[in-house]
C-alpha cells in the first residue's frame, strides 16, 4: 500500500470534500490508535497532525512497553494489570517492534523499599498478567548481582530482583498504527493544523491549514477526537477560546551513550540519588538509553529541550551506581526531551500524578483525551471510540460495528506468526542470499517486519540501494527511496530523526550525511534548490537548539 506525498495529496482533497464521522486531531500514538479503532468499526475517519506523525511525546519516550512496576507502591493495581495485558497484546500485534527485556532492580541499604516488599510486589506484578507473563521474577544474592552486572557498585548492595518487561521503537509503533488506520480507509495527513472552529456545535466545521503550502480549507465532521496530548489545552484555546486546564505537562529527558561506555547486560532500574525517582538504563546495542527526568513544564511543548541541569541530574545518578563508567557530557551521543500529557491534579508532585487517562466532552461531540501512557494507547483509543460510537448513534443514528477488531488484525508489518522462527529464517535469507551485513539485516527485520520483502525489493532496485548512509549505522540508501513512497516523510528532519535514527545515534548527529540526505530526499520529492537549502538550515537550527546543554553550565 502506497503511503506517500502523493497519497497525502489525495487525502487532502478528500478532507475538503467529504463529511466525516470522526475528525482526529493529533497524530501521535493515541490519535493513531483512535483513527485505527474508529476505521475498524466502519466509521469514516480523518486525522490531521500539525507536525510529523509521532514527532511529539510519542517518539520521545523511554521506549518501554511495560506494566509500570513503580505504580505498585501507589496501589494502582488496576492500571498495572491493564498495562500488563496490553503489553502482551501489543507483542502479538507488532512482534517485530516490541521485544522482551529483562530488568535488574538492585536493592541497596536505606534506599527505600526493603527486599521483602519488592519481592511481594513482583509476585503481584507477575500475577497481574493473568497468565500472560514474559517470565517470572526472581531474587538474586549479591554474588549473582556482581556476576550479572559487574560495573554496578556493590557498596551497601543487599541483593537484587530480576523481572521482565518489553522495549519498543516508539516512532515505528506510531507509524505502524497510522498505516494500519490508513489501510482501513482513514484519511490521515501530517503537517496539517486545526486552526479554527466555525461553531461549537455538531456537525463541526474546522478550518485547517496545510503548513507546507499555507493553504487553508474546511473539514466537516460529526465528532472531534482531540488526541493532541500535551497540546490539548492549546487546541482548546485556539478552537474554543477555553482557558480551562486539563493537562499537567511534565518534561522528561533521555540521553544516549555508546554501549561500550556503559556495557550493561540488562536493563537496570535504579533510583536517582537526588530525589529517589525511578530511572532506567536500557540497552539497545550498540547504544544505551538513560532516563528519565520528571519536572513541570509551563511553556509550549514545542519548546521543550534538554537542559544542562537535566543532563547532569542523570549523569550524577548513573555515575553513582556505575562509578567505573565515569560518564561525561562528552560521552553523550544525543539527548532529547518530551512532554508528558498528565491529567491536571492540584497539589501533587509530578511523579505522583496518575498515569491513568481521562476523556472529557466539551462541547457536545468534541471529546478530548489526556493522561495515559504508550503501553495503554489501544485501551485509550477503545474508550474514546466507545464514546464517539454512542454520540454518533444517539445524534445521527449512525451505527458502527460493535465488535472490537483491533486485537484481530496486526499492525503494519506485524503479520508474523512466530517472531523467533521468522527472524531466524529471514536473517539467513538476507545475509546469505541478499548479501546484507548482519547489523543491516537485523535492522531491516526489526523495523519493517513482514513488510521486509517489499523493502528489500526497493533497496535492490537502485544501484546504491544497499550502500550504508553512515558507515557505523545500519541504514542504507534504498530505505530512503522506500520510505518516500511508503512512510509519508515530507522534510529532511522526518528522515534523519524518525524514519532513521541518525540524529540520535551518529556522533555528529547527521551533520556529515546531511548534504547527501537532503539531495536524495529532495530529488524524490521534487524540491527546488531553495527548498533544499531551507531544509538544511532547519535541521542545523534544530541541532543548535537541542544541543545548547553541551556548552552551558548547570
Amino acid at each position: 500500500m502506497e503511503f506517500s506525498f502523493r497519497t497525502r495529496q489525495s487525502s487532502l482533497e478528500a478532507l475538503g470534500s467529504q463529511e466525516f464521522d470522526v475528525l482526529v486531531i493529533g497524530g501521535g500514538i493515541t490519535g493513531a490508535g483512535i483513527a485505527r479503532e474508529a476505521a475498524l468499526r466502519g466509521y469514516s475517519v480523518a486525522l490531521v497532525e500539525k507536525h510529523d506523525f509521532g514527532s511529539g511525546t510519542s517518539s520521545r519516550s523511554s521506549k518501554l512497553i511495560h506494566g509500570g512496576f513503580r505504580y505498585m507502591a501507589q496501589f494502582h493495581f488496576g492500571l498495572v494489570h491493564e498495562a500488563l495485558v496490553e503489553r502482551h497484546n501489543l507483542m502479538q500485534l507488532a512482534p517485530h517492534l516490541i521485544h522482551p527485556q529483562p530488568f535488574l532492580l538492585p536493592i541497596y541499604k536505606h534506599q527505600g523499599m526493603p527486599a521483602w516488599m519488592i519481592h511481594i510486589g513482583l509476585l503481584l506484578y507477575d500475577w497481574l498478567t493473568f497468565g500472560k507473563n514474559i517470565g517470572k521474577h526472581r531474587m538474586m544474592p549479591v554474588a549473582k548481582v556482581a556476576e550479572a552486572e559487574p560495573l554496578l557498585t556493590r557498596e551497601k548492595l543487599k541483593n537484587a530482583a530480576l523481572y521482565y518487561d518489553a522495549k519498543v521503537d516508539d516512532f515505528r509503533l506510531v507509524l505502524a498504527t497510522i498505516k494500519a488506520a490508513a489501510m482501513q480507509g482513514a484519511q490521515v495527513v501530517n503537517y496539517v493544523e486545526a486552526v479554527k472552529l466555525a461553531s461549537a456545535e455538531s456537525p463541526f466545521t474546522v478550518t485547517v491549514r496545510d503548513r507546507l503550502t499555507g493553504t487553508e480549507f474546511s473539514v466537516r465532521a460529526r465528532t472531534i477526537a482531540n488526541a493532541s496530548g500535551a497540546w490539548c489545552d492549546e487546541v482548546h484555546r485556539h478552537l474554543l477560546g477555553s482557558t480551562r486546564r486539563h493537562v499537567r505537562p511534565t518534561k522528561g529527558i533521555h540521553i544516549i551513550v555508546p554501549h561500550e561506555k556503559l556495557p550493561v547486560r540488562h536493563a537496570v532500574t535504579l533510583f536517582a540519588v537526588q530525589d529517589k525517582r525511578p530511572i532506567f538504563a536500557i540497552p539497545f546495542p550498540p547504544f544505551v538509553l538513560l532516563g528519565t527526568t520528571d519536572t513541570d513544564f509551563t511553556n509550549s511543548p514545542e519548546q521543550a529541550v534538554p537542559e544542562a541541569s537535566d543532563v547532569d541530574y542523570l549523569l550524577t545518578s548513573f555515575n553513582h551506581y556505575f562509578p567505573d563508567a565515569a560518564l561525561q557530557r562528552e560521552d553523550i551521543l544525543s539527548a532529547f526531551a518530551g512532554v508528558r500529557p498528565l491529567i491536571y491534579e492540584k497539589n501533587k508532585r509530578a511523579s505522583e500524578v496518575s498515569r491513568e487517562h481521562q476523556i472529557v466532552q466539551y462541547p457536545p461531540g468534541m471529546f478530548s483525551i489526556v493522561g495515559g501512557k504508550l503501553t495503554t494507547y489501544r485501551v485509550m483509543a477503545r474508550d474514546m471510540v466507545r464514546l464517539l460510537h454512542r454520540f454518533l448513534q444517539d445524534r445521527y443514528d449512525i451505527k458502527g460495528r460493535e465488535e472490537d477488531l483491533s486485537l484481530e488484525i496486526p499492525l503494519w508489518g506485524g503479520r508474523i506468526h512466530n517472531w523467533d522462527e521468522f527472524y531466524a529464517q529471514f536473517m539467513r535469507v538476507l545475509q546469505k542470499d541478499a548479501g546484507f551485513p548482519e547489523s543491516v539485516a537485523d535492522h531491516l527485520l526489526r523495523s519493517y517486519g513482514s513488510d521486509v520483502v517489499e523493502v528489500v525489493q526497493a533497496i535492490q532496485s537502485v544501484p546504491d540501494g544497499a550502500n550504508r548512509i553512515h558507515p557505523q549505522l545500519p541504514y542504507v540508501w534504498g530505505e530512503i527511496d522506500y520510505q518516500v513512497n511508503n512512510e509519508m516523510g515530507l522534510t529532511a528532519t522526518d528522515y534523519l530523526v524518525r524514519r532513521t535514527h541518525i540524529y540520535s545515534l551518529d556522533p555528529e548527529q547527521g551533520k556529515g550525511v546531511l548534504p547527501a540526505m537532503v539531495q536524495r530526499i529532495g530529488q524524490a520529492l521534487g524540491w527546488q534548490e531553495q527548498r533544499i537549502q531551507q531544509e538544511t538550515e532547519i535541521y542545523l537550527q534544530k541541532l543548535e537548539r537541542e544541543n545548547q546543554w553541551r556548552n552551558n553550565p548547570t
